[in-house]
């Protein structure tokens, strides 16, 4: 049909952690095939990795386990960390901080916890592990239109004015910034901020917004910022 995406097999096996699909049988020169129509993007991607329905119980990881635990118990004290995962693929890295993350989850911390991922579909798109991470915390819908996106923006980064975790300052400087770099308009003054800035200055005042938005952020509470597949 017309602005219909399909995809066979191996495409679907590789991209199906990002994209919801159905499968579709045709009839290609008198031979019956299947494909995949892509329905839409997901809200947060997926994994594609292991064995989909299998869980093993996670042995021989307890010093590993136990490091995470205790940094995650410090946090909630105010001591942050930075903490790297390394190793080879399918040793267990991802499943290490799922299990993590379980227990986050089952425990109640008061903590925001943000996830945000490094895909191949993604590796040419700029500061898109934190992207991601703001599309989450945002509440951003793949169906959203435009105006409903930046009206989630504006009414978390006021909400967050009205609280005095940012500056009248830092919101007029925040939220533009991140307008641009999540590519909405917010129709109003807010899309005419960088409309002289050069790349340079752009990516500098990218990043500085980026930093005190997180720093507010963890002003509020804990945060944990989880970046998958960094490399």
């Amino acid at each position: 049909k017309e602005g219909q995406i399909l995809v066979d097999k191996a495409t679907y096996r590789q991209t199906r952690g990002a994209f919801r699909f159905t499968p579709l049988t045709l009839e290609i020169l008198g031979t019956e095939e299947t494909f995949f129509a892509v329905l839409a993007s997901r809200k947060q991607p997926d994994k594609t990795r292991g064995i989909e329905g299998l869980r093993a119980e996670l042995i021989g990881r307890d010093r590993e386990t136990s490091l995470l635990k205790k940094a995650l118990d410090e946090l909630s004290q105010g001591r942050g960390r930075f903490i790297s995962v390394i190793g080879e693929a399918g040793i267990g890295k991802s499943r290490l901080i799922e299990e993590l993350k379980q227990e986050f989850e089952s425990a109640e911390k008061d903590m925001l916890w943000l996830e945000g991922r490094s895909t191949e579909l993604s590796i040419t798109t700029g500061y898109e592990p934190v992207l991601g991470m703001f599309r989450r915390l945002f509440s951003w819908l793949p169906q959203d239109s435009e105006h409903t996106r930046a009206l989630r923006i504006v009414r978390f980064l006021r909400n967050m004015r009205q609280k005095g975790s940012l500056s009248k300052e830092q919101l007029d400087e925040i939220g533009p910034i991140l307008g641009n770099l999540m590519s909405v308009r917010f129709n109003d003054d807010w899309d005419e901020v960088l409309k002289n800035a050069d790349p340079q200055q752009i990516r500098y005042r990218s990043l500085q917004a980026v930093r005190e938005f997180l720093v507010a952020l963890a002003g509020r509470q804990p945060l944990v910022l989880q970046f998958e597949d960094l490399h």
